[in-house]
């Protein structure tokens, strides 16, 4: 990710909907579109890192919660900085300038922070209940939830 810390400075430390000089606008501009860019390239990088290893069958519980853990602070740590370029991205927007994919970054922001509610440790949780038996068949909660919607 880069720093946003270089936007802010392109800025010159005034808010971005501030900016008077069109050509520095502009530039402003140009550098929040790489940042989405960058940000949705790097929430693609992580989706596909929890597809190949987030089902992944691993030796111990404690090694498959050492994964989750660490996948979990790469979606909080993702989310922090996506937020900051949002932040931006929205001021440009109310100055007139709506930065192209800030849409599909404010999806992908809400989805994560969606995903980000389930805790490792809930996914601990609920791994030892299926270990124990105590998990509903999924045949058995479809049909429930059908016969809940037909009644």
């Amino acid at each position: 990710m880069i720093a946003v810390s270089f936007f802010d400075a392109l800025a010159h430390g005034q808010s971005t909907a501030s900016i008077a000089d069109p050509r520095r606008s502009g530039e402003v501009a140009l550098l929040a579109k790489l940042y989405v860019d960058s940000s949705l390239a790097d929430w693609q990088r992580v989706l596909e890192c929890e597809r190949q290893f987030g089902s992944t069958a691993f030796p111990t519980p404690a090694d498959q919660s050492r994964v989750n853990r660490s996948l979990y602070e790469v979606y909080q740590k993702w989310s922090a900085e996506a937020e900051q370029v949002l932040v931006r991205a929205r001021q440009l927007a109310q100055s007139g300038r709506p930065i192209e994919n800030a849409e599909a970054l404010e999806h992908a922001f809400g989805r994560v922070q969606a995903r980000l509610k389930m805790t490792p440790e809930m996914f601990d949780r609920a791994r030892e209940q299926i270990r124990q038996g105590l998990g509903i068949p999924m045949q058995e909660l479809r049909d429930e939830l059908r016969a809940r919607v037909r009644s």
